[in-house]
């Protein structure tokens, strides 16, 4: 039946203009929708695969924000940061102290840590700008040489990787202002509150316009601004290999072109590989991606505002550690888990060892297909209405 009701839809007419897709790519959405609603997911007797319930993540709704932080410093001295007092201050350098830690290497981490840094300088435009990271390897990832690289080229703000005995930069003026990053979570020290800096607590979220500078350094001439409004919706199986291969992207990928048709066009990465730039792009052209959970996701920092993630959990392990980036690029997050599971509870039992934590992370996912079919019925009419939203707020 699915097959028939399709046959209408022509290649022509996603080419007219004055988008009339539109209303049939609706209609067919609701047709959906209600179809699955009343049918429901059937029960598997296949042992190798896995329903999964995919909810989304409801501080992601669209549209980005500029978060305002509480800082404190060593004496515990408050300051409260806010678009309205930033520039304000008496600023002729601002730095961005990032302790060491060993976690600093993993790309992911340094991500997480450097990216709040420019939230806080995009404040200060006429200062000397800043990101000094204590770093004590003589080895660095590509993507992170790639990062720093791009920002230092096409920006004025500089990256500073320095011993941690003998940091090579320090405030050289009465007027300067220095900021630890700080989101609570891995402890250890970190960061070391260092005299004179204020510490900028639970700096996971960041603005969407920080966001965009980090964008803009990268994809140069290739960054867009706003939304896609790209009809076939570009769709990214962006797996992995070892460690949480998804094992039924394929199928997937198959039951929704049969249902979809020509209002999709699906792409299916492997792994991802290539350039800090050639991942960035693979992302920022993307409208939805479906993905493990995993460090290849470090790149949602590229999404464009309106694109959907559906990133998928192994059970025992549901970490919102990619979220952020998806609220910052103002796009919409969803999180897949094993239907009729506690993800609450589970990953925090079963996350009590390091044994138990790679356990956790180690195998592979089997999340049906029929999982994925279900759920993308309400994540197109979800896309649809964000990017409507945007044009009238243009």
């Amino acid at each position: 039946n699915r097959q028939n009701k399709n046959n209408s839809i022509l290649p022509e007419l996603l080419e007219a203009s004055d988008k009339p897709w539109l209303p049939h790519l609706k209609a067919l959405a609701y047709s959906e929708l209600k179809e699955a609603a009343t049918q429901g997911l059937v029960p598997l007797n296949d042992i190798d695969k896995t329903h999964y319930k995919i909810t989304k993540f409801e501080m992601s709704p669209g549209y980005g924000s500029r978060p305002h932080f509480n800082v404190t410093n060593a004496k515990n001295e408050s300051l409260r940061l806010s678009t309205d007092n930033y520039n304000d201050a008496c600023v002729h350098q601002i730095m961005c102290l990032i302790d060491y830690s060993g976690l600093l290497r993993h790309f992911p981490h340094y991500a997480e840590r450097v990216f709040p840094c420019f939230d806080i300088l995009d404040q200060f435009p006429n200062a000397e700008r800043i990101i000094q990271v204590e770093w004590n390897s003589k080895e660095i990832s590509p993507w992170i040489a790639d990062l720093k690289k791009a920002v230092e080229t096409n920006t004025d703000i500089q990256i500073l990787h320095v011993d941690p005995e003998h940091p090579s930069k320090q405030l050289n003026t009465s007027c300067s202002w220095n900021a630890n990053i700080d989101n609570g979570e891995y402890g250890g020290g970190w960061p070391k509150k260092q005299e004179g800096a204020y510490v900028l607590q639970n700096s996971r979220y960041l603005s969407n316009h920080a966001l965009q500078i980090i964008q803009r350094s990268v994809l140069k001439h290739a960054y867009k601004f706003g939304p896609s409004n790209s009809i076939p919706i570009c769709v990214l199986f962006l797996n992995r290999r070892g460690t949480r291969h998804w094992v039924h992207h394929k199928e997937a990928s198959q039951l929704l072109t049969s249902v979809w048709q020509n209002y999709l066009k699906i792409k299916e990465v492997d792994e991802m590989l290539g350039s800090l730039e050639e991942q960035a792009f693979l992302m920022h052209n993307s409208d939805i991606i479906v993905s493990p959970h995993g460090a290849q996701l470090t790149n949602l920092a590229f999404v464009r505002p309106c694109t959907a993630l559906i990133e998928l959990f192994p059970q025992n392990y549901y970490i919102q550690f990619f979220q952020p980036l998806v609220v910052a690029a103002a796009g919409i997050s969803f999180a897949g888990y094993p239907y009729n599971h506690d993800r609450a509870r589970e990953t925090y039992e079963g996350l009590q060892t390091y044994e138990d934590r790679s356990a956790a992370r180690a195998g592979p996912l089997k999340t049906s297909a029929e999982s994925i079919v279900y759920k993308f019925p309400q994540i197109i009419l979800e896309v649809l209405q964000c990017r409507e939203l945007w044009s009238n707020n243009e």
